[in-house]
């Protein structure tokens, strides 16, 4: 075989790969719109559904990323927001970096008591005024001194750190967080989710291969539309004494690695993958905290962020509408972003779907028997309904600054209380739901 043909041969192969690879973002990001201004599984969305805002402070916006914070018998919940109001200048995950002065800020959420709910502000204590501070996911770990420790990741101007605070009294009416340490590897390239499994380990999820931050827009946007396997879910041991990570090991490799969730058995880790449209289920290892894959979900958004909730259930907020989300993204004036949030249920044995069972009528039918048929814009319409999951709508909406909320990223669902969280990467306030019924 001649040279010419050999290259002729592997340039074929390549972009026959990078067309399989794109099929599904194709799909999703120029698929024809229908979903509703709102709809809500759990009740009427216009009734149900309101969003929190801080009539004080303009600067409770653009929240990425939100988690339920321990129940202490309180009779209310609470939860922590990772929010920055200077989003539309420094987004280094979809290469927007224009300033990175402004700081973001992290909030606790309190609901539930006889109707009541407080917003508050946490300080930031000890962290040097003059770094950056974008942080993108946050969690919680109990402190062995007591109160919540923090860990938050935070793209800055100069490089990429997990920084950890300690909350020593989440119900404080003015609640402080004071900084520990900053933990930072030359490994974190782009450092996006964030589940801690102990005081001083973590699992962190990394977008990128080659971020935009380091390696420029284009390398970035390649990776992202060709789906390279470039992003990892990695395993950290470090030293709270100095922030020195003593031990990172690759548990797996995710195209656009995005949020990250612990079962609570503790035996199951969900990864989303925003430009695959999957959530991949790991097992973990609990004496080792390391990971083997099991199997895959299909969604039918770009998966942000995923929460479990008390009983099992997985809720994966996301973007239906790539190109919608980076007009909002570049501040383009009336832009706006849908929502879609779902559920993923293990499969009985009278909803497994038959094997080979892709045909769109096929998966029609079995979304009206056990699936997503009450949704106006239903799973199947979008993606291939997988064997051993149930993937049903909890929210959808069209974005629209009206009776909509925009730019899903992530959810929390608290079925004690009966309370459905949803929060918008560029929207602002959160969106509180009811569970009706």
């Amino acid at each position: 075989m001649g040279w010419s043909l050999r290259i002729t041969s592997l340039a074929f192969a390549i972009f026959s790969y990078v067309i399989y690879r794109q099929r599904e973002l194709y799909m999703l990001a120029v698929a024809p719109k229908g979903i509703p201004k709102a709809y809500f599984a759990h009740g009427n969305a216009t009734t149900a559904c309101q969003i929190i805002q801080d009539p004080v402070e303009a600067r409770f916006k653009f929240c990425e990323d939100v988690k339920m914070l321990p129940d202490d018998n309180g009779a209310g919940g609470q939860l922590l927001l990772s929010c920055d109001p200077g989003r539309l200048q420094w987004n280094p995950v979809l290469g927007f970096m224009t300033d990175p002065t402004p700081r973001g800020d992290l909030w606790i959420y309190s609901y539930g008591v006889d109707g009541q709910s407080e917003l508050r502000k946490i300080t930031l204590v000890g962290f040097p005024s003059t770094a950056t501070f974008h942080s993108l996911g946050v969690d919680t770990f109990p402190d062995p001194s007591g109160g919540l420790r923090i860990f938050a990741t935070n793209l800055g101007a100069e490089k990429a750190t997990v920084e950890l605070f300690h909350l020593a009294d989440p119900r404080a009416a003015e609640p402080v967080a004071t900084h520990i340490a900053t933990v930072w590897h030359p490994g974190f390239m782009s450092p996006n989710a964030i589940a801690a499994v102990s005081p001083t380990s973590f699992y962190v999820t990394q977008d990128h291969r080659w971020p935009a931050r380091m390696f420029g827009p284009h390398l970035s946007l390649f990776e992202t539309v060709t789906k390279i396997p470039g992003g990892i879910v990695a395993l950290v041991v470090f030293d709270e004494a100095n922030g020195r990570v003593t031990k990172i090991t690759n548990q797996a490799s995710v195209s656009f690695a995005n949020g990250i969730s612990i079962s609570p058995d503790g035996k199951t880790v969900a990864v989303a993958s925003s430009t695959e449209s999957n959530v991949y289920l790991y097992e973990r290892d609990m004496t080792t905290n390391v990971l083997r894959y099991r199997t895959r979900v299909h969604v039918p958004q770009h998966a942000d962020n995923l929460d479990y909730a008390g009983d099992g259930t997985l809720y994966v907020a996301g973007h239906p509408y790539l190109l919608s989300l980076l007009e909002v993204a570049k501040g383009t004036p009336e832009a706006v972003s849908p929502s879609w949030v779902t559920s993923i249920t293990a499969a009985t044995e009278a909803q497994f779907l038959d094997a080979g069972a892709n045909s769109l009528e096929y998966q029609k039918s079995w979304d009206e028997t056990f699936g997503d048929a009450q949704a106006p814009f239903p799973h199947h319409m979008r993606t291939t309904i997988g064997r051993e999951h149930v993937v049903k709508t909890v929210y959808q909406s069209d974005g629209s600054v009206d009776g909509g909320y925009g730019g899903s990223s992530s959810v929390i669902v608290d079925k004690k209380r009966g309370f459905v969280f949803i929060s918008g990467l560029y929207e602002r306030g959160l969106l509180q739901c009811k569970i009706e019924g």
